[in-house]
């Protein structure tokens, strides 16, 4: 969700001008994870506006409808990719100078997520003092204020996917994701750490364990009660969800680690690696299940998603093909730039603008609400990007940099 990869991009935006900032890539950042997780937010954003607009609630049962329901599918690349630029940093620092910049990494992180997050609740929370009105009891669960209030302490401290009930009042629930991916930067250096003491051949087969660990939890869940369901809080709680952030971080160690292998891999797989990558996205997009129970659902669709959006990043990385260019196109970065923003901001939009196409019925309400809520999601999350982030990630880097001199 906010694993940019970014640092020294936003000091170099900050000298050329809000056009630098938005609309220009660094030389540094790589194309195609641009487009990625400017995907991931677009598609997240079109399963709320479904979700919340009632087009996925009532659609009849069919393609058009899997099709939607299958956009929250974007956390999942969101979370693929966090894993993968969290742990090729990581990595890098342990296997080229054998030490893990704990310092620098928490600090960077620190300044990175938790100023726009705690802005955008703080807001919330100001803003629905003055009253909630019924038309947004399906984002909140209550129009109770009092209630919210009561319950913001679980977001803040990024405890809300434990602790908020999947159903009834919440905060932001879709601010689950951010307490998976903060409880990930928590757990990882470490972990890290102690995989590297280790000796060279046993750091892969560690890490491929830690990614089958989640896996195992889920199907003893589901061994234990057959009935369960995503839904029943496996889908938002940390330790069932990780195995995703574990796959990217296992081609950030081949990257790093093992690079030549990785490359020479995806030449020699070169016909068949992303449209395997693609075949599996389909069938977790396609055998996927919220509220349905079953083996694939429960245990199995994670996991089977998050290889799907690997293979497609390793061919991003190493093949230059039709696939690699499309995700590599210029449109995507000024999106993939304010992703964090726009994911932190995107409801409250959905629920502004909502009644402006209610007139509208049908497909073209429905392509209405998106185009809208879109163009204003994007806006807000610029600026706060300028006015808030970018300053964050600048002072974030300057306080990195004078931990790393202090070492030095």
């Amino acid at each position: 969700m906010n694993a940019d990869g970014s640092g020294t991009d936003a000091m170099r935006g900050r000298r050329g001008g809000v056009g630098s900032t938005l609309f220009v890539r660094p030389p540094e950042n790589v194309a195609a994870l641009d487009g990625l997780r400017a995907i991931a937010v677009l598609l997240v954003l079109v399963y709320h506006c479904g979700l919340w607009s009632g087009a996925l609630v009532f659609a009849p049962p069919g393609p058009i409808r899997r099709l939607l329901d299958g956009c929250r599918m974007g956390v999942d690349v969101f979370f693929v990719l966090s894993g993968f630029l969290i742990g090729r940093t990581l990595v890098d620092g342990l296997a080229h100078e054998g030490r893990l910049h704990w310092g620098r990494f928490f600090v960077r992180r620190s300044f990175r997520i938790v100023p726009a997050y705690w802005l955008v609740l703080s807001g919330l929370l100001l803003i629905s003092a003055g009253g909630i009105v019924d038309g947004w009891l399906p984002l909140f669960g209550t129009t109770d204020p009092a209630l919210l209030r009561s319950m913001a302490w679980q977001n803040f401290l990024y405890l809300n996917n434990y602790l908020q009930p999947s159903s009834g009042a919440t905060v932001m629930s879709w601010a689950w994701s951010l307490c998976v991916e903060e409880h990930f930067y928590l757990l990882l250096p470490p972990l890290l750490w102690v995989i590297f003491r280790a000796g060279p051949r046993w750091r892969l087969p560690l890490l491929v364990a830690c990614t089958l660990l989640p896996v195992a939890l889920r199907a003893i869940q589901y061994a234990t009660d057959p009935e369960v369901r995503p839904v029943d809080g496996l889908y938002f709680r940390s330790h069932d969800r990780v195995d995703q952030l574990f796959v990217g971080v296992v081609v950030a160690y081949l990257e790093v680690v093992r690079p030549g292998l990785l490359a020479r891999s995806a030449k020699r797989l070169r016909h068949v690696l992303w449209p395997t990558g693609l075949a599996l996205v389909a069938l977790a997009w396609t055998c996927d299940g919220f509220f349905e129970g079953g083996a694939f659902p429960v245990v199995w669709q994670f996991t089977v998603m998050a290889v799907g959006v690997a293979l497609v990043l390793v061919n991003a990385l190493h093949l230059p093909n039709a696939v690699t260019r499309f995700l590599s196109g210029a449109a995507w970065y000024p999106v993939a730039r304010v992703s964090y923003g726009m994911y932190l901001l995107h409801p409250f939009v959905i629920f502004t603008v909502r009644p402006l196409v209610l007139r509208t019925a049908g497909p073209a309400g429905f392509l209405l609400l998106v185009a809208l809520a879109f163009a204003v999601t994007w806006t807000l999350a610029a600026g706060m990007f300028l006015a808030v982030e970018r300053p964050m990630l600048d002072a974030g880097a300057a306080i990195a940099r004078r931990i790393d001199d202090r070492r030095g």
